[in-house]
Parts: structure tokens; C-alpha cells; sequence
């Protein structure tokens, strides 16, 4: 049975492009008095021609490729800005479908694992995460970096794109973000996929064994990065743009992991921060992860307008 959503995005689509045909057989009608008349008639049909035949692509891409039945999120994000440990702590805290639950009945550690210990720690391809909020299913996507050249991984960033409902992309630097990556999450999102930014707080558990840097993660540095991220982001991505959220990943995923035995760098991050904060809860409390899950809880709520604005913004563009 056809989703009410997606007959109403079909509709519009159909309507668009009988439209079209119509506009094309009003230009055929007219009877010009001169070559240069005729000449301009054949570009206008021309054009209308091109236009129909991409609308009826773009149609058969929102019927296949768009995801109807839950939210879809895709993560942008250069290489080591955190992405995987969001998505990681995700998993964590939704019991992911694939994470091996059998070795978690059995106390074996098994988080931790697709997140990069920094020597070499980049996605290749994109990769579906499957959860369930509140009794609401979503799906992240962890996209390949967009820094450098990305020509090897446009099939990939183009198949995330083409399903998702919104991008969230994760900036890891306390400093401006460049504006060439801002330029390319632009090129390649077009009008018509909500954009909103993480930053995400660096810093090991060597950042926090002062009291004072235990007091809150929203400093006067953090802040003044945040303010410069929002203005470049507002500036190139226009009202495609829906805004930021600061969090400190590697700590709410301390707060929450079971690690592997094999991640023995995180064992050692997660009892140092465990014994600085003092209790996990703490330590989760101060990552400001709980702000990216309201986000999350609130755009699986209304996804089905999520995408119904997507196609919209697609069809309009």
C-alpha cells in the first residue's frame, strides 16, 4: 500500500510535469512571421523538453530512493570531527540492531570498535545505522569526508543524499570552519535538505582533571567558535541552515560504552574521566549530548513532513 506521503509527493511531481507538457504544446501552436521567431519557438520547446525529462528522473528517484517509513539523517563531517563516536554513542544508547548483544549478556566490551584511533580513521563509504527512539525507528548514515578530493566517494555521498531527510555535519575545530567545505555541502545538497551543525568539543580526559574545567563545557572559547560557525554556515547555506548544537562526544560516550578489550585507549580515557566527574551521569550530563537526542526525538516525530518538505524544496529547485 502506497504511503499517503509519497502519493502526495508523486502527485505533485505528475502535476509539474503535465504542466510542462502543456506549456510545450501552447509554444507548438503559435505561429510565428519570422526566422527569428521560429528559431526562439525551437529553444523554448527545447528547453521544456530537457526540463521534462529531468522532473520525470527526479520523480523516479523520490519514489525508489527516498526512505517513507522513518527519519533518515546523514552525517557530514571531515576526517577525525567525531562522527563515528556520535553515531557510536547512538549505538550505544539504542542498542543499534547489529551491535552483538550476546557478548553484551555475556559482560564481553564491545563498543568502541568503529571508532577510529586516529591513525588511520576515515569513512570510505557510507554506512546505515538503524535505531529506535521512543518507539520511533531512524536511520544515521555516516558519510565519507568531504575535505581534499573526494571524486572516489561522489557515488556514496550522492546514494546517502538521494534518501536522506536531513544532514547533520559535525565540525571538530575550535576555530572558523572553512569556507570551501561549507561551498561544498552546498553543491551537493542544493535547496533542499535541512543542513544543521554539531560542534563538536575536542579534548582528551587530560582536559578535564581541573575542577574549573568540570564547571561547564559552553566556555567563552567554546561559545566564540560556536558564534563563527552559525555566521559561516547562515552566510553560504542560506535558510537551508536550521542552526547548531555543541556537544563533547568522547565524553558521552565514556559515560554510556561497554569498550572492547581491544580499544584499551578508550578503557583508559573512560576511567580517567569516570574519576574526575565522579559518576557517569555526570559525565554524560556535561557532554550536552542530550541535546542532539531531543533534536533527534523531535524530527522523528514529524519525519513524514520532513520529507514531504524535501521533495517539495527538490521539486521547486
Amino acid at each position: 500500500m502506497i504511503d499517503l506521503s509519497q502519493k502526495k509527493v508523486e502527485e505533485r511531481y505528475e502535476y509539474f510535469i503535465n504542466y510542462l507538457l502543456e506549456s510545450a504544446a501552447q509554444i507548438e501552436k503559435i505561429k510565428g512571421e519570422n526566422h527569428s521567431f521560429t528559431n526562439i519557438q525551437k529553444e523554448f520547446l527545447l528547453a521544456l523538453e530537457i526540463q521534462i525529462k529531468e522532473s520525470r528522473k527526479q520523480l523516479e528517484e523520490a519514489m525508489k530512493s527516498t526512505v517513507w517509513d522513518n527519519l533518515v539523517i546523514a552525517f557530514f563531517g571531515e576526517t577525525n570531527a567525531g562522527k563515528s563516536t556520535i553515531i557510536e554513542t547512538f549505538r550505544i544508547l539504542f542498542e543499534e540492531e547489529t551491535r552483538n548483544k550476546e557478548a553484551i549478556q555475556q559482560g564481553h566490551g564491545i563498543d568502541g570498535l568503529i571508532v577510529g584511533d586516529g591513525q588511520v580513521d576515515f569513512t570510505k563509504v557510507y554506512r546505515e545505522y538503524r535505531f529506535s527512539i521512543n518507539n520511533k525507528p531512524f536511520t544515521l548514515i555516516d558519510v565519507p569526508g568531504i575535505e581534499g578530493n573526494e571524486d572516489d566517494f561522489k557515488d556514496e555521498i550522492k546514494n546517502a543524499l538521494n534518501k536522506v531527510h536531513c544532514v547533520f555535519y559535525v565540525h571538530g575545530h575550535n576555530k572558523k570552519p572553512d569556507t570551501a567545505t561549507a561551498e561544498k555541502i552546498k553543491k551537493y545538497l542544493e535547496d533542499w535538505v535541512n543542513v544543521y551543525s554539531i560542534y563538536n568539543v575536542r579534548g582528551g580526559a587530560e582536559n578535564y582533571d581541573e575542577s574549573e574545567e568540570r564547571i561547564s563545557l559552553l566556555t567563552e572559547e567554546v561559545l566564540k567558535a560556536e558564534t563563527l560557525m552559525i555566521e559561516t554556515f547562515k552566510n553560504i547555506l542560506g535558510d537551508i541552515y536550521k542552526g547548531n548544537i555543541v556537544v563533547q562526544a568522547l565524553l558521552a560516550m565514556c559515560s554510556k560504552g561497554n569498550f572492547s578489550p581491544k580499544r584499551e585507549d578508550l578503557l583508559r580515557k573512560q576511567d580517567k574521566l569516570l574519576k574526575y566527574f565522579e559518576t557517569a551521569e555526570i559525565l554524560f550530563e556535561f557532554s550536552q549530548f542530550n541535546k542532539i537526542i531531543r533534536l533527534v526525538d523531535e524530527k522523528s516525530e514529524n519525519f513524514k513532513a520532513e520529507i514531504i518538505e524535501a521533495n517539495k524544496q527538490k521539486l521547486l529547485s
